[in-house]
């Protein structure tokens, strides 16, 4: 068994250890709460050097999850048709977009000061310059400030 799969059922032994709670969102449609179980702060390490940590015990579709990584970080996009795939089609408005998903927040400006942009930066608007999008930010502090702790997308 690989070690991706033996640290699922650990996790799962020990959420099932765990008491139910009720939760106040979401809730069912007769507007009574859902119980869940769970586990906090779990951090699984993997050593990409051994084994790829893609689980055997439950179907995992590779091609569907790559296709939404690249519709999140490549096209930054909130139009449902451009991932397609309809996993997100109940989430869509009458226009086909999820405004606020994932692709809207990589998406976002990131500002990083006033006045004259430096090498590699945009002037965003009224004096302020930064970067367009997350990624952008991203990637560029990768290669200018590598030890930074902000090199994070949220």
């Amino acid at each position: 068994m690989a070690r991706v799969d033996k640290i699922f059922q650990d996790n799962l032994a020990l959420i099932m250890s765990q008491p139910w709670e009720e939760v106040k969102r979401p809730v069912y449609g007769d507007g009574t709460g859902v119980k869940v179980k769970r586990i906090l702060q779990v951090c699984n390490q993997y050593d990409l050097r051994r084994e790829f940590p893609l689980g055997s015990l439950r179907p995992t579709n590779l091609k569907n999850s790559i296709k939404e990584i690249l519709w999140i970080w490549q096209k930054r996009s909130v139009d449902i048709k451009d991932l397609g795939l309809h996993i997100w089609d109940k989430w869509a408005d009458d226009n086909g977009k999820i405004e606020g998903c994932y692709g809207d927040m990589v998406n976002r400006h990131v500002y990083m000061g006033t006045g004259k942009a430096p090498d590699g930066m945009t002037d965003i608007h009224d004096g302020l310059y930064g970067f367009l999008n997350q990624t952008d930010f991203i990637l560029w502090s990768l290669k200018n400030d590598r030890s930074s702790r902000r090199i994070v997308a949220s």
